[in-house]
């Protein structure tokens, strides 16, 4: 195992220790065994703060990673806190206009909206679409996302004339970026059908 033998040959001081800690950690993330990435998660990010410093742009990458599995688990006053620390990182070390910083307002947004705190959530959408549109490009699969996410704001607060044109515009990026058999093509076009429910 990787883990192992970063551990064996650096010892876990070392940021290539954290780093397989960190991939480890997300693929059991990504196969929803969260009670095994939080071990792992953890370390990772108490070796990238030890090591790297606690402003540095791959601690924040993990104060991101832990943040998103406490989020997913609903773990929302153990999220936030990561995720502002991210954030704030990002801000200082990347720049109010780095795509790691729209990618850190967007997930607080999540955080908020999880919570059903709409009116906290909408101007992080805001600010990260007005950076994913500006540096990514109008047509990135992660400036679609955030259109989505926004248009779900909107619909959760009875906006059905703001969250229409959102949610046509992720679908129209996802069908001409990803093709129409893509999985989040497919989420776009089931949120519009939604929305569009919803109105009638």
């Amino acid at each position: 195992m990787a883990v192992s033998i970063s551990e064996a040959k650096l010892g876990m001081n070392n940021s290539t220790t954290a780093s397989s800690l960190d991939a480890l950690a997300w693929l059991y993330y990504n196969q929803g065994k969260y009670d095994k990435a939080e071990p792992l998660y953890e370390p990772a990010l108490a070796i990238c703060e030890n090591v790297l410093g606690a402003e540095h742009p791959y601690t924040a990458a993990c104060l991101n990673n832990l943040g998103e599995l406490y989020r997913v688990q609903s773990k929302y006053d153990k999220a936030k806190p990561l995720y502002e620390r991210a954030l704030a990182i990002h801000e200082k070390v990347s720049g109010s206009e780095h795509p790691d910083t729209a990618m850190c307002l967007n997930n607080l947004g999540g955080l908020y909206t999880d919570q059903g705190k709409n009116d906290k959530a909408e101007p992080l959408y805001e600010r990260a679409l007005a950076i994913r549109e500006k540096v990514l490009g109008t047509e990135h699969p992660y400036t679609a996302a955030t259109l989505q996410n926004l248009a779900i704001i909107y619909k959760n607060q009875g906006k059905y004339d703001k969250a229409k044109p959102l949610y046509e515009r992720a679908l129209a990026i996802n069908e001409k970026v990803l093709g129409s058999e893509h999985p989040d093509t497919a989420l776009s076009r089931k949120a519009l059908a939604n929305c569009l429910r919803a109105v009638k």
